[in-house]
């Protein structure tokens, strides 16, 4: 079968489905969606809630919940769902041909026992304020995350430590304001940067140390914008810089925009791929339209990590097996 253009239900807005994604539909015997990627995400997207919480009253306590209080569900503390008290299938009900279903799982799912917060609890250790998440230590408002500790407002953090404001980080140690780093030691607003030490202001490097506002660098050592110093020299312009200073660090954003934009930036954030489109892509294989992906293959509208960069309403093309035939 050929490609397809279809107006959305919802948003009428034109989307097309490929030959490949029919074949699909056919492989798992499901119609063809009638609501485009963009409005098949928002809906199932209604359901998360990782970064939002309340103090909200389970069992005659008060506790920091993903629940809204005035929300009528049957919360428990995580600690007790996650013991042997429950018999989850003593809740079944028989399904009603003659009611719609929408409206008896909403009843199921008034009843079930859910958690107050997705998390292991007992990997946590004053983490209260933090969610979808484990084996985390002295951590406040981190989500996405596992095995960090001393980290504060991050998202998307494993093996993190002593840390504040990061997104999408692994490995990483002393950081601050960072953007998709791994294994980095000491980098401060830094973006797409792996394996580097005392980076400040630099993006896209790779095997660095001791640079400040440097794009594309490989395996370079006390570079300032892209050009190279000796070690006496560059401690003596990182002075003269003034960055512990506030109009310091701004004139050096400044800078640094300029710079950056005069730069060759390569389509892809991603490596070891074959016929893929989207972004920070890795060892993958036949991938559409996808974001944060490793090792995946013939995918179509992935984001791993829409949950945890922006709001639930602007989130953008995600889909699994499951809701790929939402109508």
């Amino acid at each position: 079968m050929q490609s397809e253009t279809k107006q959305c239900q919802n948003c009428k807005q034109d989307f097309v489905i490929e030959s490949e994604d029919f074949q699909f539909y056919e492989k798992m015997k499901v119609p063809a969606p009638t609501f485009c990627p963009e409005c098949r995400l928002q809906r199932r997207l209604l359901w998360i809630n990782f970064r939002t919480l309340y103090a909200r009253p389970v069992e005659g306590k008060t506790l920091i919940s993903m629940y809204a209080p005035e929300k009528d569900y049957n919360i428990v503390e995580d600690k007790k769902w996650w013991g042997d008290d429950y018999d989850l299938t003593s809740y079944g009900q028989d399904y009603d041909f003659s009611k719609p279903f929408f409206e008896q799982f909403n009843s199921l799912l008034k009843r079930v026992p859910l958690p107050h917060l997705q998390r292991g609890y007992a990997t946590f250790e004053n983490s209260d304020y933090c969610n979808a998440a484990s084996y985390l230590k002295n951590c406040y408002l981190v989500f996405g995350a596992d095995n960090s500790e001393n980290v504060y407002y991050a998202a998307g953090v494993v093996k993190v430590k002593d840390s504040v404001d990061m997104t999408f980080a692994d490995n990483s140690e002393l950081c601050y304001e960072n953007l998709m780093v791994n294994q980095c030691y000491r980098c401060l607003f830094c973006q797409d940067v792996e394996n580097s030490n005392n980076l400040i202001m630099s993006q896209d490097c790779v095997g660095c140390n001791d640079c400040v506002g440097c794009f594309g660098l490989r395996n370079k050592k006390y570079h300032i914008f892209n050009q190279p110093y000796s070690k006496e020299e560059y401690q003596q312009k990182v002075k003269e810089l003034n960055l512990s200073s506030f109009e310091g660090l701004e004139k050096l954003r400044e800078t640094t925009k300029s710079l950056f934009l005069l730069q060759p930036h390569k389509f892809i954030h991603g490596r070891n791929n074959k016929d893929v489109s989207g972004d920070y892509l890795y060892n993958s294989k036949n991938i559409h339209h996808g974001f944060r992906i490793h090792h995946g293959e013939n995918k179509g509208h992935n984001d791993y990590g829409s949950l945890l960069l922006v709001p639930i309403v602007n989130q953008r093309k995600k889909h699994d097996v499951i809701n790929q035939c939402s109508h």
